[in-house]
């Protein structure tokens, strides 16, 4: 597993050998996570700030359109290479 970490945030990626029926193929798990903030002692949880509470929205519509691209690309490259 190899794990970055910049700050209050970190992200990790992890490759996993998997058995298939036509041999052995290889998963990709990856995530990103952000520690800190402050502590709301009423709800017992960190809480945010405003900044941040506004970018992650964007933050996870960027996520999936560069995960659903790249998932696209590989598509394409397995097909060109087994079609």
């Amino acid at each position: 597993m190899l794990k970055a970490q910049i700050g209050r945030s970190s992200s990790w990626l992890m490759a996993a050998p998997q058995p298939s029926s036509k041999g052995q193929k290889t998963t990709l798990f990856f995530g990103s996570a952000i520690a800190g903030g402050r502590t709301n002692q009423e709800a017992g949880r960190q809480q945010f700030g405003l900044a941040f509470s506004a970018v992650l929205g964007l933050h996870d519509l960027y996520s999936r359109l560069l995960l659903q691209a790249a998932a696209k690309k590989l598509a394409a490259q397995w097909a060109r290479q087994h079609g």
